[in-house]
């Protein structure tokens, strides 16, 4: 009884200290990072929110709540389908929020499996997503569970680099280049633009970009595609208005996204799926803003003042018809 007794104490003092150190990673390590700063913002402006902005880093700098009106940019960069089905569903869940529009990307890497296994931010999507039940349908659930295990109950495990970081800058790695950036409701602010970029410099970042999102992967990804539909599908069923839009693109990205993939054929699959949703309208303006390159930050994001008139044409088109 004795030995039992002493393990039984280090099991209890090994726990207690795990759970102090995934404690300080998330409340002190992590507390400057997007994630984190996104949630509390929207801890303190959910109440006047009935339309939620999701997606990757597109909609994070585009899309600004302040013109859109009762509505919080969710966003977070890297973010796929499967991510965004597990906290939009957590959300509805949520008898505090009444939700009555939702609006996703649809861009041309929105189904591509270029960040399918990527577990950024593990820390924070933990609480949201099923990781056991994607990896039982990725047939990788080992892996996932894994993954699982160190969000919810280890977060610093593996995490040397936000750690070190932080003991440095007082602030985490992960995404370290967007921390200084303003955050207003929970849309990145950025004034920069390429507009006095080269042409060479511009063709070099978007072939960078454009390679990144699309080459040797896969354009529709059949599990990023079904969980797409699960995201309507939930919507639907909640009798939620879903608005896809397709993000503005420079000229030049669209010129080498078409070297690798079929824009037209991935067009019209993405209309064949959501054409038997009525709650779903579809905004194509991937070519709103053509050769101004005033209004970029780079080929396939905008900047401060593209996210002000992209949000205005968003607020036009979709959002004012839902309000009247």
């Amino acid at each position: 009884m004795h030995e039992i007794a002493k393990i039984a104490l280090l099991l209890c003092i090994g726990l207690a200290l795990n759970a102090s150190l995934a404690n300080w990673y998330r409340e002190s390590v992590m507390w400057e990072g997007i994630t984190e700063k996104t949630t509390r913002q929207f801890e303190a402006e959910r109440d006047s929110v009935d339309t939620l902005i999701l997606g990757d880093s597109h909609a994070k700098r585009a899309l600004y709540p302040s013109v859109l009106k009762n509505a919080f940019n969710l966003a977070i960069p890297g973010e796929n389908y499967i991510e965004t089905f597990y906290v939009l569903r957590s959300l509805i869940d949520d008898a505090n929020l009444e939700i009555r529009t939702v609006i996703l990307p649809i861009d041309l890497h929105s189904l591509s499996s270029w960040n399918i296994d990527g577990f950024a931010h593990v820390h924070h999507y933990a609480s949201f997503v099923d990781y056991f039940e994607i990896g039982w349908r990725r047939g990788r659930l080992m892996l996932y569970a894994v993954r699982a295990l160190q969000g919810r109950y280890a977060p610093y495990v593996s995490e040397r680099r936000n750690i070190l970081t932080y003991f440095e800058y007082n602030r985490p790695r992960d995404m370290f280049w967007l921390q200084e950036l303003p955050l207003v409701g929970g849309a990145l602010v950025d004034k920069r633009s390429i507009a006095k970029w080269t042409s060479d410099e511009r063709m070099k970042q978007t072939a960078t970009r454009v390679g990144f999102h699309l080459k040797n992967r896969d354009p529709t990804l059949p599990i990023l595609e079904a969980y797409f539909l699960q995201i309507l599908d939930l919507c639907a069923a909640h009798n939620i208005r879903v608005v896809l839009v397709q993000y503005p693109v420079t000229r030049e990205y669209l010129r080498a996204a078409s070297e690798i993939i079929d824009i037209e054929a991935f067009d019209q699959r993405i209309r064949t799926l959501v054409q038997p949703y009525d709650n779903v309208q579809l905004i194509a303006t991937r070519n709103l803003f053509g050769n101004r390159l005033d209004v970029f930050l780079d080929g396939d994001h905008l900047n401060e003042k593209g996210a002000i008139l992209f949000s205005r044409a968003v607020k036009r088109r979709a959002l004012d018809v839902t309000r009247k």
